[in-house]
């Protein structure tokens, strides 16, 4: 299996912002702060093929965010695990958080929110 060939869109609370990385790339910098003993409060909560797929997923992650969900943008979210049959979908039971962590954008990298 080849970490540089999966994408993994990631979220921080603290930052109020999103991340989409390889999941080799995701995984060094874990690993990194692991080892120094320092917070990383980045959650991964997708993983897929592609950066494009990865960006879609923190888009409507977003749209979840802000109260906006779609049939879509629920579809973006669970892609990761719906090609596994007989696999619950990655993001399934995420709730949408009150306006107080209303997301604004996103894209590949880290972005605001």
């Amino acid at each position: 299996m080849d970490l540089k060939n999966l994408w993994v869109a990631e979220y921080s609370a603290s930052q109020r912002c999103f991340h989409v990385a390889t999941l080799e790339s995701a995984l060094v910098a874990n690993t990194s702060m692991v080892i120094g003993k320092n917070n990383n409060d980045y959650l991964m909560f997708w993983v897929g093929e592609t950066c494009e797929e990865a960006n879609a997923a923190c888009d409507a992650m977003a749209e979840l965010h802000k109260g906006g969900v779609t049939p879509q943008h629920v579809e973006a979210i669970k892609s990761t695990s719906s090609r596994v049959k007989g696999k619950p979908a990655v993001a399934a039971g995420i709730e949408a958080p009150g306006p107080a962590k209303a997301a604004t954008e996103s894209s590949a990298g880290r972005k605001g929110l």
